[in-house]
C-alpha cells in the first residue's frame, strides 16, 4: 500500500507542478498578448498620423504645381507675345524690303556681339528706308 501511496503522492506532484506550469505560461501568454495588442495599436495611431500627414503634403504639392502652372503659363503668354512682336517686326522689315538689313543686322549681332554695331545698323537702316545716302 505504500507503494500506492508514493505513487498517487508523485502523481499528485506532477499534476501539481503541470497545474502551476500552465498556470504560469498562461500568465506570460496573457501578458506578451496585452503588450502585443498595445503595440499593435500604437503602431495604428502612427500610420493612421503618417496617412493624415502624406495627405495633407500631397495637398501642399498639388497647390505648388498648380501655383506653377499658373505661373509658367503666364510665362509662356508673355513670351509668346513678345515672340509675336519680334515676328511682326520680321514682317514690317520683309514688307519694305529690308531683309537684307535685317539679315545683316542680326549676323553682325551674332558674330561681335556688341551693341554699338546693332544701333548703327539699326540707324543706317532707317536712313535707308528714308531714303537718305549713308
Amino acid at each position: 500500500m505504500e507503494e500506492f501511496a508514493e505513487a498517487v503522492l508523485k502523481m499528485d506532484i506532477f499534476f501539481f507542478v503541470s497545474t502551476v506550469l500552465a498556470v504560469a505560461i498562461g500568465l506570460l501568454l496573457g501578458i506578451a498578448l496585452y503588450y502585443l495588442i498595445r503595440t499593435l495599436r500604437s503602431i495604428m495611431r502612427t500610420a493612421e498620423r503618417v496617412e493624415e500627414e502624406v495627405r495633407g503634403i500631397a495637398d501642399d504639392v498639388a497647390s505648388v504645381r498648380g501655383y506653377v502652372r499658373k505661373k509658367t503659363i503666364g510665362a509662356k503668354e508673355q513670351v509668346e507675345a513678345g515672340l509675336g512682336l519680334v515676328g511682326g517686326y520680321a514682317k514690317a522689315f520683309a514688307k519694305l524690303g529690308l531683309e537684307q538689313v535685317v539679315a545683316s543686322v542680326m549676323k553682325r549681332m551674332g558674330n561681335s556681339g556688341t551693341a554699338k554695331r546693332a544701333a548703327g545698323a539699326r540707324r543706317r537702316a532707317a536712313k535707308r528706308a528714308d531714303g537718305e545716302e549713308v
